[in-house]
């Protein structure tokens, strides 16, 4: 019995010592991801670009907090370096890519503002509203529930052709 003890202790000795080289590695491998990542912007190219597949990449994030909180705070400092170039740009021109990449990396501040709601209700009703000068005469009378007689106005079934006018 002590021998097989002894022998099961030595194994996994070398189990430990195996899995704690594996760990410098992947390790080692985090940081060039990181320091890539700082260099070119995007994380899929940086994992590309020192060997590493992206998948394995985010396998790491979702295992490794510390490792994805890093990612993290990498991706903001170079948005922050890009939104810095584009101050000093905006202060001497105009520089559309960087408004485009300020939009795809910062939405909730660059992006478009228009949301749509597609989880409400069917029949609520939906309110239009018109800036001024946007309707002519006929429009605002027919969007107020007037009768506009013979106007221009010509209704059409489904599947028929538009009429020529």
């Amino acid at each position: 019995m002590p021998m097989a003890k002894a022998a099961y202790n030595e194994r996994k000795k070398r189990t430990v010592e195996k899995n704690k080289v594996r760990m410098v590695g992947v390790k080692t491998q985090m940081k060039r991801v990181i320091v890539e990542f700082a260099k070119v912007g995007v994380l899929s190219i940086a994992c590309i670009n020192v060997g590493i597949h992206p998948d394995k990449n985010k396998k790491w994030m979702d295992k490794y907090p510390k490792y994805d909180a890093l990612i993290k705070d990498m991706k903001d400092r170079f948005i922050d370096g890009i939104e810095g170039v584009g101050y000093k740009r905006a202060m001497a021109g105009s520089d559309s890519m960087i408004q485009f990449m300020l939009k795809s990396h910062r939405r909730e501040t660059y992006g478009d503002k228009s949301q749509v709601d597609l989880g409400s209700q069917q029949g609520s009703p939906v309110t239009l509203v018109f800036q001024e000068g946007m309707l002519n005469e006929d429009e605002k009378r027919l969007i107020g529930g007037e009768d506009i007689g013979d106007s221009e106005v010509v209704e059409i079934q489904s599947g028929e052709e538009t009429p020529k006018l």
